[in-house]
């Protein structure tokens, strides 16, 4: 694992292979905190925990949209994070993050809001 730091010793970027991320990775007890600090109340019902990664003990949750199929990945400080296909982890702002995971979101309606509104 490869992890670089800002000036500050924040974490700004990860590299797991592929092993590394098998090893460092929990799919059970699952950790809303970081969710619902940084998400409107109203759209939690959106998300579903599906995992955590944990490189050098720093918790990243994975939360995935029900309706965009996209993932949002907070860690325990509050931090939001992009993962690439090539294993790296790059740290973004919580508002590119969120724009990215709900790009595609549309209203969903059923029959009951439906009814209701007629």
């Amino acid at each position: 694992m490869h992890v670089e730091f800002d000036e500050r010793g924040e974490p700004v970027r990860l590299h797991l292979t592929r092993q590394e991320w098998s090893e460092c990775t929990e799919f059970d007890d699952p950790n809303w905190e970081p969710l619902e600090q940084h998400v409107p109340e109203r759209q939690w019902g959106e998300f579903m925990w599906m995992y955590r990664v944990r490189p050098e003990g720093r918790g990243i949750e994975a939360y995935k949209h029900r309706t965009t199929r996209q993932y949002l990945h907070l860690d325990h400080s509050g931090r939001a994070w992009r993962w690439h296909s090539d294993g790296n982890w790059t740290r973004t702002s919580i508002t590119a993050a969120l724009a990215d995971t709900l790009r595609m979101a549309t209203p969903q309606r059923t029959r009951d809001s439906d009814a209701i509104h007629r």
